[in-house]
């Protein structure tokens, strides 16, 4: 999404492109995570700007043309509404955590952001707009109290980030907070880290199981045995001892791999597990003895931190602010301006750019030369004499 605007009275979003369409239209990625979700005990963990765009969507919209100035207009509108209806449906009586407002990146922010004055306060803003967007088009009470920062990798910088905007549950994984007491079993998920936070800490083998290419059967099968048969394994380390294991997969699943987490999922209904939401599993008592101190700042992936969005890309996303900043006093109707810009600054952080510096970029100054172009239009009118006759 642009951070241009139709000229109607709602400020319809204009779109780069209409590929959201296909994804939500029968046998698309998403149409199909909620197709297969809504039978399955699962938590949903929802990025509030998806919500938000599709609802735009229901709509009559715009999409840029192929030249970039002109508009098209979009043909996702019937399929937006369809899955809208139907991730209500599923979601309806489930439980909900909604990520900060277009899912910001936490490791970027606290290894590079941090220190760009007002950074954080972006995502303070994504936390708040969170919430009353999920309830809006949902119409159901999110939970935002919890983090997810990539890949379940943390430090203690990533926390303190994390936590700072009242994210008390950080789901972590495994293989970055690892146990170092010499269990024999897989302890409960749950880890108190200090500060009244919990490290929820999905199982790094079960969470990876689907990474690889599931659209051959093969493939796919393989996975599926395989965490199967982790899963049972986790309960036969210790089979009296009752605890909450978390599964948390890649972010944006392919298709088939969506298919496959759905066929394991249903594999293991009635076995040796019983299911549980997020949250329950972030109240459970944790195991005294896992692990509970956080890593440092050195531990993180140098594969993860080389994907971040660098520090002048927080320098560059507060230049954005400031010119806002300076431009919304004398605006009127300042709806019109300040949110579809607030939005685009907050897109501008989003972990979805890990791995696409150069689209990050572009995005970034096209954001900035569109706000610029339209402080530039606002001018005082040149004063000059004015000669009256006298009466």
């Amino acid at each position: 999404v642009t951070a241009r605007t139709d000229n109607d009275e709602d400020r319809t979003p204009i779109f780069r492109d209409d590929r959201l369409a296909s994804e939500l239209a029968p046998g698309g990625r998403l149409q199909q995570m909620v197709a297969l979700g809504k039978n399955l005990p699962i938590t949903w963990v929802i990025d509030p700007d998806l919500l938000a765009t599709v609802d735009a969507m229901t709509k009559k919209y715009e999409v840029q043309d192929g030249s970039g100035n002109g508009t098209r207009t979009g043909h996702g509108q019937a399929v937006a509404k369809q899955w809208l209806d139907a991730l209500q449906k599923a979601v309806d009586g489930k439980q909900v955590v909604a990520l900060p407002f277009a899912d910001p990146d936490l490791a970027a922010l606290a290894h590079r952001g941090k220190n760009v004055t007002g950074s954080l306060g972006h995502l303070q803003d994504a936390t708040e707009l969170a919430s009353t967007t999920v309830e809006t088009v949902l119409g159901v009470k999110p939970r935002t109290d919890f983090a997810w920062p990539v890949d379940g990798a943390i430090d203690s910088s990533i926390v303190d980030v994390a936590t700072s905007a009242g994210a008390h549950n950080v789901i972590a994984r495994s293989d970055s907070l690892r146990e170092t007491g010499g269990l024999s079993y897989t302890p409960t998920a749950a880890r108190q880290i200090g500060g009244g936070n919990t490290a929820v800490v999905a199982d790094a083998r079960l969470s990876t199981a689907f990474t690889g290419d599931m659209s051959k059967a093969e493939n796919s099968t393989l996975a599926i045995q395989r965490f199967l048969a982790q899963s049972q394994m986790i309960n036969l380390q210790a089979p009296d001892k009752q605890r909450s294991i978390v599964v948390a997969p890649q972010r944006m699943p392919t298709t088939s791999q969506a298919q496959a987490m759905a066929a394991a999922l249903e594999g293991l209904s009635g076995q040796w597990t019983q299911p549980l939401g997020l949250g329950q599993a972030a109240k459970a008592k944790p195991d005294p003895n896992a692990t509970q101190r956080v890593p440092s700042s050195r531990s993180y992936p140098r594969s993860l931190r080389a994907r971040e969005l660098p520090t002048e890309a927080f320098q560059k996303i507060q230049e954005t602010q400031r010119t806002l900043d300076n431009f919304e006093p004398i605006l009127t109707a300042k709806y019109r301006v300040v949110t579809p810009f607030g939005n685009a600054i907050r897109r501008d952080m989003s972990t979805s750019w890990r791995g696409e510096a150069r689209n990050a970029a572009g995005y970034r100054n096209d954001v900035q030369t569109y706000l610029s172009g339209l402080t530039k239009k606002v001018s005082l009118v040149p004063k000059t004499d004015m000669t009256l006759s006298g009466r």
